[in-house]
């Protein structure tokens, strides 16, 4: 199973040898799974282990309706929601957070509140802190390592092309790591029934050749690994579109618990 399976897809989405990823992870990553279940499963339908559920939910135009019904309910209660806002310091007295200074466009301003979600990498988080951390905790923060992500959403000219929601591409023959079917997800994904929208996913390293490439080139290397996995003729394919979300994981490596 490791080599069939765990190590050239976690070599492929980490971009580190397996031996520098904690155990910890792995074990995260595989619990309750084992060579007989995974059997099993395929034989008898058995959902014992968390990796191998066969049912979701999902909103019905993606995963950002619930972001979307959040911010209904925010304001509902009086709660203002600032889109394109970035905090760029958070001052704080010991362990409590005293106000967030906000920038938005050429605006600068501050805001206080009761309580505080992060959801910027941490590795950020504490540079923006004031009065900043000790100088041992800013080290240890500059040491946490990402790997960034990048989609290619291609638009095909076909009504049905695989039954799965995604695929997981294990080969290093391919740079893709996973394919997304959209449509498999919800058919409201697909504005027109009669076409089908993949995402090709791919892992990377903010500034590496994959991440530098142009939105043309990578709508290319899509097509091109479509095709070489026999899913479609690059004819076939009609338009697409490029995202690419920085520090999306953070890496389990050898020293990231120090």
């Amino acid at each position: 199973m490791y080599a069939a399976f765990f190590q050239p897809y976690t070599e492929k989405v980490w971009g580190i040898p397996c031996s520098q990823i904690r155990a910890d992870w792995a074990a995260q990553r595989i619990q309750n799974m084992s060579l007989t279940k995974v059997v099993f499963n395929a034989l008898l339908g058995s959902q014992n282990a968390k990796s191998l559920i066969k049912e979701f939910d999902y909103p019905r135009l993606g995963p950002g309706m619930m972001w979307e019904q959040c911010q209904r309910i925010l304001e509902t209660h009086g709660s203002h929601v600032r889109l394109g806002a970035e905090a760029i310091k958070i001052a704080h007295s010991g362990s409590r957070i005293n106000q967030i200074i906000v920038r938005q466009g050429k605006q600068t301003f501050a805001l206080k509140g009761e309580h505080f979600i992060n959801s910027m990498p941490v590795s950020a988080l504490v540079h923006r802190l004031d009065p900043l951390p000790p100088s041992a905790v800013l080290s240890a923060a500059r040491g946490l390592k990402y790997r960034d992500f990048l989609i290619v959403s291609l638009i095909i000219n076909c009504q049905h092309l695989f039954p799965d929601n995604w695929l997981y591409i294990h080969s290093p023959q391919f740079q893709v790591g996973r394919i997304q079917n959209f449509k498999n997800w919800s058919p409201d994904m697909v504005p027109d029934p009669e076409k089908t929208c993949l995402g090709m996913e791919y892992f990377c390293f903010e500034g590496d050749d994959l991440w530098t490439m142009t939105d043309e080139q990578l709508i290319e290397l899509g097509k091109r690994e479509l095709e070489a996995l026999g899913f479609v003729n690059p004819v076939d394919v009609e338009d697409g579109a490029v995202v690419r979300m920085p520090k999306s994981y953070p890496i389990y490596d050898s020293t990231y618990q120090e």
